[in-house]
């Protein structure tokens, strides 16, 4: 049987699945330039901002890095230990 035209459940189901596929491409397509297409809103980088909080002489320098210490200085320290089980305290590394 070489009738392109007969009408069967395999032709109807081939041709089902294809109108899937080109929808499913379609979507895919669609998700693809949002998630990684060009951004209409972009962030400045990184390296602008940090300039911009940055110290323009050695004196300013060094008063930000005096206040930054004294306010390290401020900070209390806990120690907290942690017991860890025995089963749970050998070493994996072969060394």
């Amino acid at each position: 049987m070489t009738d392109e035209n007969h009408d069967c459940n395999f032709r109807r189901e081939a041709a089902a699945l294809r109108a899937e596929m080109a929808e499913l491409r379609e979507q895919f397509a669609a998700l693809q330039k949002h998630f990684f297409g060009r951004k209409s809103e972009k962030m400045p980088p990184m390296r602008n901002e940090v300039q911009k909080e940055r110290p323009r002489d050695a004196e300013q320098a060094k008063e930000l890095r005096r206040k930054s210490s004294a306010a390290r200085d401020k900070l209390d320290t806990e120690v907290v230990t942690v017991p860890v089980p025995e089963s749970a305290s050998s070493c994996t590394s072969p060394t």
